[in-house]
């Protein structure tokens, strides 16, 4: 557990760092090892691409996908492979796809990460700052305020960590899970209890985006 506490510090920092350096190359050894793959969390999502082998290649996949994305095209290439490397390494450590993590992130705010909801989410994932806090108690240093969420990497970090405790609770059912991240647990877990196996039409929304995602980035990389 504290080696998982000091990768998030030294990793967050990095992101800082980063925002007021934007000169600076951060694609050297010492930032790649920062940023290299903790112990897996057991969980597996259902695309078969999970796992250690390739993990290069899918970040290069990757970044050519968010190159394409409307709101932060115009990132420099550093912040972009930063991104990259999150998503795919925290990605594995939860047992999310990043073309699942896309597909949220589109769904969600658009890939804006400055965006605020008319309930006052925050963030690319669209984080209530009264979840974020909660989850945010499992990080090395105090909850700093509401303004933290506008951080890409943490808002990232703190809504997959958040996501994985929603796929504990429902069972690690998919459209169920994912229902869960956008109308709460609770509310949730009401409607199937009156409805049976009820399926909210979020939860599909983000399914169908990350089929997209997916096909986009095959096209993307010179796949049919």
């Amino acid at each position: 557990m504290r080696s998982i506490k000091n990768f998030l510090f030294i990793a967050l920092a990095l992101w800082v760092l980063l925002l007021t350096t934007p000169s600076q190359d951060f694609s050297s050894n010492l930032q790649l090892q920062m940023l290299s793959p903790i112990s897996s969390s057991g969980f597996v999502d259902e695309d078969p691409g999970l796992g250690q082998e390739n993990l290069k290649e899918r970040e290069r996949e990757l970044l050519l996908l968010l190159k394409k994305q409307k709101h932060i095209a115009e990132w420099s290439s550093s912040r972009l492979e930063v991104l990259s490397s999150w998503i795919v390494r925290r990605g594995e450590h939860y047992g999310f796809s990043s073309d699942m993590i896309l597909a949220l992130i589109f769904v969600e705010s658009s890939f804006r990460v400055d965006a605020v909801s008319h309930k006052g989410a925050l963030g690319l994932m669209q984080l209530m700052p009264v979840t974020a806090q909660e989850t945010f108690d499992l990080l090395p240093y105090d909850w700093s305020g509401e303004e933290a969420l506008f951080n890409p990497i943490l808002n990232l970090e703190l809504a997959l960590a958040h996501l994985r405790e929603l796929r504990v609770k429902m069972g690690n059912q998919t459209s169920h899970y994912l229902s869960a991240y956008n109308m709460g647990y609770a509310g949730m877990k009401r409607r199937l209890l009156v409805e049976g196996d009820y399926i909210a039409p979020y939860g599909l929304k983000v399914i169908q985006q990350t089929k997209k995602m997916k096909a986009q980035k095959k096209r993307i990389n010179g796949g049919i």
